[in-house]
Parts: structure tokens; C-alpha cells; sequence
């Protein structure tokens, strides 16, 4: 079984970006704050894998048109 790591914060902005939505948008998402989001991207404190997962999904998802914004 692989060991799963927190993301990287690049990898954060990156996966925000393809989906051109602001870090208070992805905040909303994870029923989080805007500075909890700027920690993780910013690197300050690591995005629990759990977030990041649910993260990686509802950008899918608005890919998709299954959210909107």
C-alpha cells in the first residue's frame, strides 16, 4: 500500500488554477476560511490529505458542470 503524502502547495495553486477559480471559491468549497486556504497554498501548514481528496474532486466536478459557481 503506498504512503500518501500531504500535497505540495504548488500543486494546490496549480489544480486551482486550471479550474480559474479564486482562493475565497475553493475556501467556499471545503467549508473552510480564506486563511486556512492561504496556509495550505502558501505552504505555512500542510492540506490534510482528506481535503485534498474532496478538493481534487469537486474541481472534477466543476469541470464537469456538476457544480457551478
Amino acid at each position: 500500500m503506498a504512503i500518501l503524502t500531504p500535497p505540495e502547495p504548488r500543486h494546490i495553486k496549480d489544480l486551482r488554477s486550471s479550474v480559474k477559480i479564486s482562493q475565497q471559491q475553493s475556501a467556499n468549497l471545503l467549508h473552510t476560511t480564506i486563511r486556512t486556504w492561504q496556509r495550505w497554498e502558501y505552504g505555512t501548514t500542510p492540506m490534510p490529505l482528506m481535503a485534498w481528496e474532496l478538493y481534487a474532486i469537486k474541481c472534477e466536478m466543476i469541470r464537469n458542470g456538476t457544480i457551478p459557481l
